[in-house]
C-alpha cells in the first residue's frame, strides 16, 4: 500500500510539473501572438586610413608574429623582417531595449523591442617600416600590399553586415522572450534575456573577425614575402643593366 502512495504522489508530481512547464509555455505564446517582432539594425563604420612611417622593422616583425601567434596555428616565427603592416582597432556596440507585458495570473513577459548593433573601425593604420626609403621599388611593393590588406578589412566588414542583420533577426526566433511569475526580479530576468542577445551577437563577430584575420595571414606568408623582395631585386638588377 505503501508503494502504491509513493507512486501516487510520484504521478502527481510529474503531472504538476507538466502543468506548470505548459503554463509558461501557453503565457509565452499568448505573449508572441500580442507583442511584434523587435525592430534590428546594423551599422558599420570606418575612419579615415593613416599612415605609420615611425616605427622599424623589428617592431612590425614583433607585431606580426603576435597577429600569427592569435589567429594561426602555424609557427608564429618569421624569418623575414617584416616591412608594413596593417591594423584596423574596431569596437562593437550594442544596445537593445526591453520591455514588458502584463499577463493573467500575475505572469510577466519580457521582451525586446528593439536591437541595434554597430561596428566600427577607428584608427585603420598602415604601417612601414622606418628603414624603408620612400620611390624605391620595395617600399612601393610594401605600400601596395597593406593597402590590399586595408581594402579587405573593408570589403569583409561591407559583407559581413547584411548577414549579421540576418542573423540577428533570427535571435527573436531561437531566443524570443521571457515570462516570470509576480514573485521574480523583473530587473534580473531582463539583465539574463538582455545577456542572452548580447553574447549570441557577439559571439557571431567574434568568429567573423577571427575568420578575416586568418584571411589575411594568407598574405603573409614567407613566400609572398620571398617574391615580393624578389620582384624588386630582378627590377633594381635589371635598370642597373641599363645603366651600363
Amino acid at each position: 500500500m505503501r508503494k502504491v502512495f509513493f507512486a501516487l504522489i510520484f504521478v502527481f508530481f510529474m503531472q504538476c510539473s507538466s502543468a506548470k512547464a505548459d503554463d509558461l509555455s501557453t503565457y509565452r505564446q499568448e505573449c508572441l501572438d500580442f507583442i511584434s517582432r523587435p525592430k534590428v539594425e546594423v551599422f558599420g563604420s570606418y575612419g579615415n586610413l593613416r599612415y605609420n612611417y615611425d616605427k622599424d622593422s623589428t617592431y612590425l616583425t614583433q607585431e606580426q608574429e603576435k597577429k600569427i601567434k592569435a589567429y594561426s596555428s602555424e609557427d608564429a616565427q618569421i624569418e623575414l623582417k617584416v616591412l608594413g603592416l596593417t591594423k584596423m582597432q574596431d569596437t562593437v556596440d550594442f544596445k537593445a531595449e526591453f520591455t514588458q507585458l502584463a499577463l493573467n495570473k500575475g505572469y510577466v513577459c519580457l521582451y525586446p523591442e528593439s536591437i541595434q548593433v554597430s561596428i566600427d573601425y577607428y584608427l585603420p593604420t598602415i604601417y612601414i617600416a622606418s628603414e624603408l626609403e620612400k620611390g624605391t621599388c620595395l617600399y612601393d611593393v610594401t605600400l601596395r600590399h597593406e593597402r590590399t590588406h586595408a581594402q579587405i578589412y573593408i570589403e569583409a566588414l561591407d559583407y559581413f553586415l547584411p548577414r549579421l542583420k540576418k542573423y540577428a533577426d533570427a535571435l527573436f526566433d531561437n531566443i524570443g522572450v521571457k515570462v516570470i511569475t509576480k514573485g521574480e526580479s523583473v530587473d534580473n530576468a531582463m539583465a539574463d534575456l538582455s545577456k542572452s542577445y548580447h553574447d549570441a551577437v557577439q559571439k557571431r563577430i567574434d568568429a567573423w573577425y577571427k575568420a578575416v584575420e586568418k584571411e589575411q595571414l594568407k598574405m603573409d606568408t614567407i613566400d609572398q614575402y620571398k617574391l615580393e623582395s624578389r620582384i624588386c631585386q630582378e627590377i633594381e638588377a635589371a635598370e642597373n643593366a641599363e645603366e651600363f
